[in-house]
């Protein structure tokens, strides 16, 4: 989830002449598309709960997981939503 998110919000930011950067955090790229299109902060909250799973994820013996069902389901309609929202601005 976090690593399509994060291909997502890097292509509409290379759509707008930004320039790549190795980054995977989904906050500072969701600063970076901010400061483009003010509406995309309502997914702030989201981007944080996803850079757990990414976390989790690559560090399976580091990082504890706390997380519901119910939260990573809300987490992927937030991603979709995200999604949807990229590629209806292309």
């Amino acid at each position: 989830m976090q690593q399509a998110v994060e291909k997502y919000v890097k292509g509409y930011l290379l759509g707008r002449g930004w320039k790549l950067r190795r980054i995977h955090d989904l906050e500072v790229l969701l600063n970076e598309v901010v400061r483009l299109a003010a509406s995309f902060e309502e997914f702030r909250e989201s981007c944080r709960k996803i850079m757990q799973y990414y976390l989790e994820d690559r560090y399976p013996y580091i990082v504890a997981s706390e997380l519901t069902e119910a939260e990573i389901r809300e987490s992927l309609s937030v991603a979709e939503r995200l999604i949807a929202r990229v590629r209806s601005s292309a």
